[in-house]
């Protein structure tokens, strides 16, 4: 009886690992994703700039400065951020 009583207490023990395990690879996960969808609200903020500046610059039969590059760039560098995000969450999934 004890054997049985130490194998129910052995199963459940693992499977309270078992949870806990993925309950944070869950968070890590949802932090991850946290973090992409910050860099997209920024790429998007970005590429409206870029648009309105443009625009703003096209009006007024102007060439295109240095500031549309930078805002490039800064598109550039999120878009870097969210594929390293997006390879920690496969490492975490895994």
């Amino acid at each position: 009886m004890q054997d049985l009583f130490n194998k129910a207490a052995k199963f459940a023990k693992e499977t309270a690992e078992k949870a806990a395990d993925k309950t944070e690879e869950l968070v890590e996960v949802g932090k991850l994703k946290s973090q992409i969808s910050t860099a997209r609200t920024e790429i998007s903020t970005a590429k409206k700039q870029i648009g309105e500046y443009c625009y703003e610059q096209f009006c007024a039969e102007s060439e295109l400065p240095e500031t549309v590059t930078e805002l490039c760039r800064k598109i550039k560098e999120q878009e870097m951020i969210i594929d390293e995000l997006e390879a920690k969450i496969e490492l975490v999934s895994k």
